[in-house]
């Protein structure tokens, strides 16, 4: 009996030590999780930062510039037609050909041309030679009735017939001469009615004409030279009063990678649609640009030294104003600023700011006002 007693007190003895040594250990264990840890306090701080990149407010150069685009066209074009009406007889070029001042571009059909040509000419032909003969016969009857008349064989008055036949027979042959050269001259000029050439070095462009077709003045080539190019484009009503005539242009073609230099030629102050068009002449085009090709346009209008500049990705616009976010002891300050010049993704900055500044890019859209970053 007193046996089972003593299991029973040890029994309760270790129901009470486990008990208490459980509630021991929880305390214990309590209080360790009260106390903090450095590193997982970091990282809670890390997560609650936001990460962002970067870039510093600069004084710089920043030119005030225009960019448009446009497209390279002659600055004259040539409309070589038919000179009459007829049938083509030959086209010695096509579109895409370079021709040279004088080559012979097509011709007309001139049968009958020739055919009353010749045959005029002809008629008049006979018409002098018989009148130079005449000639030759009364400049002799002259002369050997002069050589009479001076040894008392011949009369006064067959020597002033003599005189008035010779007289008659030059002015029929002077007429006869005149009439075979003008028309000589005529058909010579008609003759290039026939032969239709080129009046520059160009190249050939358009082609409405056919060999075999019945042509009219309004059929031909068209010519264009790219020795004189211009590039059409147009500007915005913002800048109508900032461009000058003969302003200095540079101009890129980017299908074929090359730049070139140009200048302001025409302004219209007609607007079409809110923008006006301009004319930029090209100068010293060389031989890999083609009218047809686009090219891009920088127009610099002012420039500014010295002023504060920040990349354009940094502005965050928010209704009419533009701010950055300037970052201060790693907190994000919301700033507002006016902005002025874009030039290259930098744009002109003023305000609450300065040199050296730093201001956010990348993650600026998650910031606001006393944002925590983290610089990456």
């Amino acid at each position: 009996m007193k046996n089972k007693k003593r299991m029973i007190t040890l029994i309760i003895i270790l129901a009470v030590a486990v008990l208490f040594g459980l509630r021991i250990g929880g305390n214990l264990q309590n209080k360790r999780s009260s106390k903090i840890n450095p590193s997982q306090s970091f990282a809670e701080d890390s997560i609650k930062a936001t990460p962002i990149t970067i870039a510093r407010v600069k004084k710089e150069k920043i030119d005030d510039t225009i960019f448009t685009i446009g497209e390279v066209s002659p600055t004259t074009k040539y409309n070589v037609n038919s000179k009459l009406n007829g049938e083509v007889d030959k086209i010695y070029f096509k579109v895409g050909d370079t021709v040279k001042k004088d080559d012979l571009l097509f011709t007309m059909k001139s049968d009958v041309y020739s055919s009353d040509k010749n045959s005029n000419l002809s008629k008049l032909k006979n018409q002098l030679d018989i009148a130079k003969t005449s000639l030759s016969q009364a400049k002799k009857s002259f002369d050997d009735t002069k050589k009479l008349f001076e040894l008392g064989a011949s009369s006064k008055d067959q020597l002033d017939r003599a005189s008035l036949n010779y007289d008659n027979s030059n002015a029929n042959y002077k007429n006869a001469l005149s009439s075979y050269n003008s028309l000589k001259v005529s058909y010579s000029n008609q003759n290039d009615l026939y032969k239709v050439k080129s009046p520059v070095d160009g190249i050939i462009t358009t082609k409405n004409i056919e060999e075999g077709m019945f042509a009219s003045q309004s059929n031909g080539f068209t010519i264009i030279t790219n020795k004189s190019l211009l590039i059409k484009s147009k500007i915005s009503s913002k800048y109508i009063n900032s461009i000058k005539v003969d302003q200095e242009v540079d101009i890129y073609i980017n299908t074929i990678d090359r730049n070139y230099k140009g200048f302001v030629s025409s302004i219209s102050y007609s607007a079409v649609k809110g923008s006006y068009p301009i004319e930029v002449t090209i100068i010293k085009p060389d031989e890999f640009i083609y009218s047809g090709m686009y090219g891009e346009l920088k127009v610099k209008l002012t420039t500014k030294e010295n002023v504060l500049t920040v990349p354009l990705n940094s502005i965050v616009k928010e209704n009419n104003d533009s701010y950055v976010y300037k970052i201060i002891n790693d907190t994000a300050i919301k700033t507002t600023i006016k902005t002025g010049i874009i030039n290259n993704n930098f744009v002109e900055v003023s305000g609450n700011i300065k040199t050296n500044d730093k201001v956010a890019l990348k993650g600026k859209e998650f910031l606001k006002d006393n944002s925590k970053v983290m610089i990456q």
